[in-house]
This record gives structure tokens, C-alpha cells and sequence, in this order.
């Protein structure tokens, strides 16, 4: 299985895992669990995400691992990329409402995730603006 052939696959493996699935803080359903079972899915062994309820409960935990935002966090885990290098399977964080939001890049602008217009996780298609909003990136 070449590189790509081994990404196309973790990425399909998360989407049948996630995609449909409401944004949930007490059902193991945002987008740390999202990234955590990708990384997974791609050979990475993360930490347990220790369950959480609620925004508040998120951002204890963050400040637990020494970090304010998810960013930060992966930049403990991932090497940092430009956004225009990355590659199926890679991690992307856009602005969110209250926490900046992961989702799993898929191709041309198309990323995995919740979506503040989505009621649930699914593949969407950022315009240009959109993706030029992206906060940051890393190679998974």
C-alpha cells in the first residue's frame, strides 16, 4: 500500500466512524475525538482523552497538558506545516465558536469535521475564503 493509498484509508476509516454523528461534548463526539481516532488510524499512539461534558471540562483539560488552545496542543504531538502542503489525512484548525476546530483534510479544500453550518460531522467544502481562514496545520 503506498503513502497515499495508507492515508486515503485512515481518512475513510474516521469518516465512517464520525461522519453523521451530532457534536456532542459528554458523548466522545468533538473534534479532539475525531483527530485522536484519525491519529490512530494513521500508526499514532495519543493519549486516552480523558472524558470531558461540557466547553468548560475541555479547557481544563487543555490547560492540564500546559496549553490554552487545540493548536497548541497538536503542536505538541504533529511537526507543523503550511496549509497549502497539506495531504489527505493531515490535521487543519479553522476558527471556531469558543475553541478553534480540528478536521481531517481531505482534497481540495474538502475537510472532515463539525461545521457551524452542519448539524453533524461530515465532509466540507471550504470556498477560498474559507480555507484562507486556517489556523494552522500539521502532518500526521
Amino acid at each position: 500500500m503506498t503513502e497515499l493509498e495508507r492515508r486515503v484509508a485512515a481518512t475513510q476509516a474516521t469518516q465512517a466512524r464520525f461522519k453523521g454523528k451530532p457534536f456532542d461534548w459528554a458523548k466522545q463526539a468533538t473534534c479532539i475525538h475525531l483527530v485522536r481516532f484519525h491519529a490512530a488510524q494513521m500508526g499514532h499512539a495519543l493519549p486516552v482523552v480523558p472524558r470531558f461534558r461540557s466547553a468548560l471540562g475541555a479547557k481544563k483539560l487543555l490547560a492540564e497538558h500546559g496549553v490554552e488552545t487545540l493548536p497548541e496542543l497538536m503542536d505538541k504531538y504533529f511537526p507543523r506545516i503550511a496549509p497549502a502542503q497539506m495531504l489527505v489525512g493531515d490535521i487543519a484548525a479553522f476558527p471556531g465558536d469558543g475553541f478553534d476546530a480540528l478536521m481531517i483534510y481531505g482534497q481540495l479544500r474538502a475537510c472532515l469535521g463539525w461545521h457551524e453550518d452542519a448539524d453533524d460531522c461530515q465532509i466540507v467544502r471550504l470556498s477560498e475564503e474559507g480555507y484562507s481562514l486556517c489556523k494552522g496545520a500539521w502532518r500526521v
